[in-house]
């Protein structure tokens, strides 16, 4: 069978990699190919490839409330996390992707890499999110991204385990930048 990688497909770490839209199921049969066994997709797949997913077993999460001007809720940042665990566990990677694979996929890497501990500005750069368009409003005011990636990173507490703990009566509310 014949495979295609998915544009702007790479590595973050050895639990996530990233990538646009994967609009084949040849772009699937690569993905189940390099370990993908979880999808979190911001865009909505075509039928064909989300059919050929779901036939290998790959598990399609869709978080189409996620912005290229807005965070992740803290709801969402943990949902984000506890499908990296669990497929972590089942020594699977997971696959995080918007329709370009670049501003709100970027994001995500982001918020996953502050998470991890790194810097948010440094989080964001190697994300490749500030290349792209730097007259996008996350990346005009540093500022305000440092505050909201810290405040993110500190409510999931997820430094070194990523295990999110739970938080009672949370109503959890948007983030918009300035």
């Amino acid at each position: 069978m014949k495979m295609l990688k998915p544009e702007r497909f790479s590595d973050v770490d050895e639990a996530l990699c990233r990538s646009a839209l994967p609009l084949t199921p040849e772009e699937i049969d690569f993905l189940h190919s390099h370990g993908v066994k979880s999808i979190v997709s911001m865009e909505s797949m075509p039928r064909e490839a989300f059919e050929r997913a779901k036939h290998l077993g790959i598990k399609v999460f869709s978080f189409p409330h996620v912005t290229s001007d807005s965070l992740p809720t803290e709801k969402e940042a943990k949902h984000f996390f506890q499908i990296i665990q669990l497929t972590k566990k089942s020594k699977g990677k997971v696959l995080v992707h918007c329709n370009m694979g670049r501003q709100r996929t970027g994001l995500m890497v982001a918020v996953y890499l502050t998470a991890k501990g790194e810097n948010p500005l440094r989080a964001y750069q190697l994300a490749g999110t500030a290349e792209v368009e730097v007259k996008a409003p996350l990346a005009k005011n540093s500022k305000t991204l440092r505050s909201m990636f810290k405040e993110i990173s500190a409510a999931i507490k997820m430094k070194k385990t990523l295990k999110p703990p739970a938080k009672k009566n949370a109503t959890p509310k948007r983030r918009r930048l300035k």
